[in-house]
């Protein structure tokens, strides 16, 4: 695994970790679903970013 990997799997549990942590909180649920929504939506982009920079290298 090079370091870039490492930073960008940190990077990805560190936001979903956030976004889970605030979500168990007592918050307005409206916060908590925008919150998840949003930790969704950055690991989709990851995976994607993720798999085309896999395509690109084969």
């Amino acid at each position: 695994m090079s370091q870039d990997e490492v930073k960008d799997t940190v990077e990805l549990i560190a936001i979903n970790a956030t976004g889970i942590g605030l979500s168990l909180t007592n918050i307005d649920a409206v916060i908590r679903t925008l919150i998840l929504v949003g930790t969704l939506i950055f690991t989709i982009v990851k995976i994607v970013k993720v798999i085309k920079d896999w395509k690109s290298e084969s």
